[in-house]
């Protein structure tokens, strides 16, 4: 169940704070999506319970701070800053073993290695432009990298959004989900021609977890493939009164011939090679826009 999931969560030995906070965030997103109550404060409050011990000046000085300062920005920077703190301090250590383990091995050796160094050095030859005496990575052709590479990489797709999705055109968000059995949406008034159960019928969502669905019909959309809306549907969406978000199966879609392909940053759904819908990625999770018709 995600609700033990939750409970469980630790930090494991090999996580960073940034990964730490990522993945309780991310159970804490899905549980939303089930309806649960998940606050900020819950989800500050279980960081620190998961956090080592050597942090535990962090959290002492974190109950003193005032309430207006206690939110989960502040938090994650001080926790990160820390976390840098404890790595230097690890460092230090190392390169004091290190010069204690080499200590007294004589002036002539350092001489010796200084002069291997500098020879390295002199003898290197550059990749980039072609030349003897430097590296690469101190060559003096070198281009500062561009911080702002990933936002042109996705700025197409997010200005595209932005541009045709202003808050009076009614797009509403669809959160895409691997787990889930069907198409759901709590919207009773978004069906077309709503067919209710005879019975209640349970449905698969997220870590197997089971809810009630009371019906199923279609649901009228438009969808943005990057440019453009286009006119399209949802078929035999789940009407289910519990959920708080609306969720898009990919399961379903495969069953459509739909295909859906992600990177880092956006995901995009086809047919046949040709573009369907556009989203992004939210946290962890990918979503989509739709007007609903």
């Amino acid at each position: 169940m995600l609700q033990q999931k939750w409970f469980k969560l630790t930090m494991q030995p090999s996580d960073d704070i940034a990964a730490h906070i990522a993945r309780l965030e991310d159970v804490a997103l899905r549980l939303k999506l089930m309806g649960e109550e998940i606050s900020d404060s819950m989800i500050m409050t279980k960081i620190l319970m998961t956090l080592p011990a050597s942090y535990s000046h962090i959290i002492s000085a974190w109950e003193s701070a005032p309430t207006t300062e206690r939110n989960l920005v502040n938090l994650t920077s001080r926790l990160t800053i820390e976390e840098s703190r404890h790595s230097g301090h690890r460092e230090e250590e190392s390169k004091a073993l290190a010069s204690k383990t080499h200590r007294g091995k004589g002036k002539h050796k350092r001489s010796n290695e200084s002069k291997n160094s500098r020879d390295s050095l002199n003898k290197g030859k550059c990749y980039r432009c072609d030349k003897p005496g430097h590296w690469a990575k101190n060559c003096p052709d070198r281009k500062p990298k561009d911080d702002n590479d990933s936002t042109h990489r996705e700025g197409h797709i997010g200005e595209a959004l932005a541009s045709t999705t202003p808050a009076d055109t009614g797009a509403v968000i669809w959160y895409i989900d691997s787990g889930a059995s069907d198409h759901m949406s709590h919207h009773r008034d978004w069906f077309a021609d709503f067919v209710p159960f005879k019975k209640e019928m349970p449905v698969r969502v997220e870590d197997g977890v089971y809810i009630k669905a009371y019906g199923r019909e279609n649901i009228n959309i438009m969808a943005i493939n990057g440019s453009d809306w286009n006119c399209n549907y949802l078929s035999n969406v789940l009407y289910v009164p519990k959920l708080k978000y609306n969720l898009f199966s990919v399961g379903t879609a495969m069953d459509k011939e739909l295909e859906l392909q992600s990177d880092k940053t956006i995901c995009k759904l086809s047919k046949h090679g040709r573009a369907v819908a556009v989203g992004v990625r939210e946290k962890k999770l990918y979503s989509m826009q739709f007007k609903v018709m």
